[in-house]
């Protein structure tokens, strides 16, 4: 039975306005910790509730329920955030690549990091942290398994710092896929001359 049910099954049994505003309150509490409740009106055993009151503790009730099925729906709606998965400054050598996330390699096996589950990878972007020496140009891609993904960022030394980003994309992983990005000076005119940052979203 869903909350709602439950409310409208609570509200047609005759059963005492105490008994019935308890049970109200622990429904509530169990079934969505978000929302909080306050402004109750106490009743004292022996004593006769008074309409207005019991109603209005159904009405501040019903609201704080409905407020919290409004957030947990717009929750699922658009599901958990992703997780930045983010490298440090890595400056590939002329005519040359590096390749790294958390730290930086020349080779692709000792450069890679561990998926953990299965999910996508998107929005993979990336940032020169300084003006590129002239004539150097640079390309950053990502790596699935050792495999170019297809998603290719270039930078020129007119770029500057600015951040480039593939919005289209969206790469499916699996558990136990191994994820590196790669820098590779292209030009074979100057090297970088600094170091560029690469992300990408984990969801």
């Amino acid at each position: 039975m869903d909350r709602k049910a439950a409310l409208r099954s609570v509200f047609r049994t005759p059963i005492s306005p105490i008994i019935t505003i308890a049970l109200l309150v622990t429904l509530f509490m169990s079934a969505a910790d978000g929302g909080s409740v306050s402004g109750l009106t106490t009743f004292t055993n022996g004593t006769t509730a008074n309409a207005d009151e019991v109603n209005a503790n159904f009405q501040t009730i019903a609201a704080a329920v409905n407020d919290n099925d409004t957030r947990i729906t717009a929750l699922e709606g658009t599901g958990l955030p992703g997780q930045i998965i983010s490298s440090r400054g890595l400056t590939p050598p002329q005519g040359g690549s590096v390749f790294g996330i958390y730290a930086q390699a020349g080779s692709l096996n000792t450069a890679e990091i561990l998926i953990p589950r299965a999910g996508t990878l998107e929005l993979f972007s990336a940032r020169p942290a300084a003006m590129l020496a002239a004539n150097a140009t640079v390309e950053v891609r990502m790596l699935v398994n050792g495999i170019q993904q297809g998603l290719l960022l270039n930078f020129a030394d007119s770029d500057g710092t600015t951040t480039k980003s593939d919005m289209t994309n969206v790469i499916n992983v699996n558990a136990g896929d191994l994820l590196t990005f790669s820098f590779t000076e292209t030009g074979n005119t100057a090297a970088p001359g600094t170091s560029l940052h690469a992300s990408v979203i984990f969801k």
